[in-house]
Formats: C-alpha cells, sequence, structure tokens
C-alpha cells in the first residue's frame, strides 16, 4: 500500500534532489529544522523543544517528545499538501534543483527528462514530455512567451534560459504524489 513519507525522510529527500543535503558534517550542535537560512543537515541533529511540539512536527505526524510513542500515527491531511505547495522550504529547493536542470541540459526535453530523472528516479513518457514542455514555453498573459526570459532556438526545441518556469515544474512535480509517496 501506498505510504506518505515522514516529515524526515521527506525533508532527506528534497535536500538530496537540490544537491543540498550535507552528508558528511556529523555530531555537532542541534539546530532548529525551521530556521532561515535551511541547515542543510540531517533532520536527527535537529532540536526538538519538549515544551513546544513545532508546526511542522504536528503537520507531519511527528513523535510527541514528551511521551515515549511506539509507532507514529500515519494520517494524510489537507495541511500536507498545503505545505508543499505554500512552503518556503520546497519553493527553494525547487527553485534549487531547477537551477541544476537548466545547467545540466541544453534543450527543454533533455531538462525535463534530467527532472523527472532526479526527482522521480524514472524516465518521462512523451506525454509527460510534451505536457512539461508546454508548461515552461507557454505564452504569458502579456504575450512575452519567456516571461521576461531570453530564449534562444536550437533547431525545433526553444532553450529557455531563465528558471521562474522551471522552478515551478519543479515546484509541482516535489510537491506530487509521486514524489511524497512510497509504493
Amino acid at each position: 500500500p501506498r505510504k506518505r513519507l515522514e516529515m524526515e525522510a521527506m525533508r532527506y529527500a528534497l535536500l538530496a534532489v537540490s544537491g543540498e543535503l550535507d552528508t558528511s558534517t556529523m555530531g555537532g550542535r542541534p539546530y532548529d529544522l525551521e530556521t532561515e537560512p535551511v541547515v542543510p543537515r540531517r533532520s536527527v541533529y535537529a532540536f526538538i523543544n519538549r515544551d513546544i511540539i513545532s508546526s511542522l512536527s504536528s503537520t507531519f505526524d511527528g513523535a510527541d517528545p514528551t511521551s515515549c510513542t511506539v509507532k507514529r500515527p500515519d494520517t494524510t491531511v489537507p495541511q500536507q499538501t498545503l505545505y508543499a505547495l505554500n512552503s518556503a522550504f520546497i519553493q527553494d529547493r525547487a527553485a534549487a534543483v531547477a537551477k541544476l536542470a537548466v545547467d545540466a541540459a541544453a534543450t527543454d526535453g533533455d531538462r525535463v527528462e534530467w527532472l523527472y530523472q532526479r526527482i522521480y528516479l524514472r524516465q518521462p513518457d512523451p506525454k509527460e514530455i510534451e505536457l512539461a514542455i508546454a508548461f515552461v514555453t507557454r505564452p504569458h498573459p502579456n504575450g512575452d512567451s519567456t516571461n521576461g526570459d531570453t530564449t534562444e532556438t536550437t533547431g525545433e526545441i526553444s532553450v529557455v534560459a531563465g528558471s521562474e518556469r522551471w522552478a515551478q515544474l519543479a515546484h509541482a512535480m516535489l510537491a506530487s504524489n509521486e514524489f511524497m509517496f512510497l509504493d
């Protein structure tokens, strides 16, 4: 059965796909999970306040630090999806992975394939490539097809140099059930 990633695993996965997860630093002082700028360390090193449960922890069924918890409750509630859609943490990871995609591939199709491989660990099917390219190259309401970004044409594929649309695509992929749940 499909199972949602626990908060810590979700955080690791987001930092890993964006290339930001620090796996080399071990030990040290605890840090606040919700601090800005984000500390890219494993959650095991995060500070847990036993008096005040963080909203992030309570949204994602974090264990109650004031008592022994044998098994975490496993809920799926709208607040979890709203967090994925509105969280600055996830939006920043989406921007970081989008920048990696723009730097890694020269064409829109190659970027879409790169994102699918990086985020979902699979190749996109032709319809997914088509929809993603249509999304990042769609005309802007003011008539500018690149949303203010520069465009170069190489052969049949438009290469959009700006990353705003790519960040939006990456954000949608990171907030999706395919990324947030395990089969």
